[in-house]
């Protein structure tokens, strides 16, 4: 079968060559330059919701051919097709095209590309928003005064975007799976997914913001938080199928960020001690893991956040603005001899040791957006790994630390991506239905 640029190609020769040689147009530059005019036209015609401006970019014999719709060939089919008379109003909100082709040849050129949208839609007291992509396919035709309006459009089955954010990943022992939040069902919930990304399934079911799984050390156990019952965000796990909640903490404040030690012995967290809900005063706890003996082991007017075990359950590793900006340190177990691991000008936060202890990734602005870098676990020889300046923070290592999950902007919401740790194949493995 021909491709479709080599069928509209031809098509548009036949076109050229059916006319006699004094009437053929060559299509130059300014041709050019004046189709893409009156494609940004229709583009902003629709985002400023001008009904008049967009039938002015369509020619007088225009056809529309949606995706399983029968082509549209008059005013009255298309404006009742693009605005119906039926109560439901739709308003696009975002739009944006893509040209991956133009060609032209005599009076005809076409424009092939991608379209994602962004709209509501209203119809009496029902208000709904939805994201939509398509190939596109655009035929323009020189009108008797020079300008070029649409003749035909095309698009082709229309996808429904990703409208939902993965995050705060965690690699189970094996590194076979991976936990982590998601909202793909309208309300944050904690999810499993193999390494690869296949295979998602939901764990909790519980409204509120359930977030921040960790694996216990043999695998069995996912620790994780939840605001169920409570006014604020309380410590919990469950096994690792979503079995068996059991509630650890019951504070009355913000409790969270929570993670076994590697005997599986104990769990770390952090709590916002602050007695205003407007004011931040993040303190680490340590507990048991059945939840007893639970107490504070910053003891400071700082911010200390997001703690982490050394393999060898000696250290714990962290953040703290105790310097006015965040940075990294690291103190012992029982909360002493607190070390300063980076001194800069950024702000460096959420570090993750790797499970040899050799190295630390954290997440830093120093390259003039937030980004994942690895640094020895001294704090020297910091290494910038990727390269998306919205790394948003918690990265995982796989447990041979040949690669780290993380959290990074994608388009509108967020998602996951794995990258090896020398920087290279980084891809994205979330955005799943």
């Amino acid at each position: 079968m021909m491709p479709k640029s080599g069928v509209i190609s031809l098509a548009l020769a036949v076109v050229a060559c059916s006319r006699s040689p004094g009437d053929v147009h060559v299509f130059s530059a300014v041709d050019r330059a004046a189709v893409l005019t009156t494609d940004s036209a229709y583009v902003r015609a629709w985002l400023r919701n001008d009904t008049s401006a967009v039938l002015n970019t369509l020619a007088a014999e225009a056809v529309l051919m949606p995706a399983g719709v029968h082509p549209l060939g008059s005013d009255n089919a298309i404006q009742a097709f693009w605005w119906p008379d039926n109560g439901t109003h739709t308003r696009i909100t975002a739009f944006t095209r893509t040209v991956d082709e133009l060609r032209g040849a005599a009076d005809f050129a076409y424009v092939r590309g991608t379209d994602s949208i962004a709209f509501v839609i209203d119809s009496g007291a029902s208000h709904r928003e939805q994201s939509i992509r398509s190939m596109t396919l655009a035929i323009y035709r020189r009108q008797w005064n020079g300008a070029w309006l649409i003749s035909r459009m095309m698009w082709g089955p229309v996808t429904p975007t990703v409208s939902f954010s993965n995050e705060f990943p965690a690699v189970s022992p094996d590194g076979q799976t991976v936990a982590f939040m998601s909202d793909r069902d309208n309300d944050p919930e904690i999810y499993t997914m193999g390494i690869d990304g296949s295979n998602p399934r939901r764990l909790t079911h519980s409204p509120g913001r359930d977030a921040h799984p960790s694996w216990s050390p043999d695998g069995k156990h996912i620790v994780f938080q939840s605001p169920r019952g409570d006014s604020q965000p309380q410590i919990y796990t469950m096994d690792a199928d979503g079995a068996n909640p059991v509630k650890l903490t019951n504070n009355g404040m913000f409790s969270g960020v929570a993670v076994y030690s590697p005997d599986g012995s104990q769990i770390l967290y952090q709590v916002n001690a602050s007695p205003s809900l407007d004011s931040a005063h993040w303190q680490i706890y340590v507990m048991r893991s059945d939840g007893s003996g639970q107490r504070n082991l910053s003891h400071n007017a700082w911010n200390d956040q997001v703690p982490r075990w050394s393999a060898d359950g000696a250290r714990i590793l962290f953040f703290s603005d105790a310097s006015g900006r965040d940075q990294v340190y690291v103190m012992k177990s029982d909360g002493t001899d607190r070390v300063r691991l980076t001194n800069d000008a950024w702000h460096d936060h959420t570090p993750v040791w790797s499970h040899d202890n050799k190295k630390i990734a954290f997440v830093s602005d120093r390259g003039g957006g937030w980004d994942i870098y690895v640094m020895g676990a001294d704090g020297t020889n910091p290494v910038q790994l990727t390269h998306t300046k919205e790394s948003m923070g918690l990265p995982a290592w796989t447990p041979d630390d040949s690669q780290l999950v993380f959290t990074s902007k994608a388009g509108s919401t967020r998602d996951l991506f794995i990258v090896r740790s020398d920087g290279s194949s980084a891809h994205r493995i979330g955005a799943r239905s």
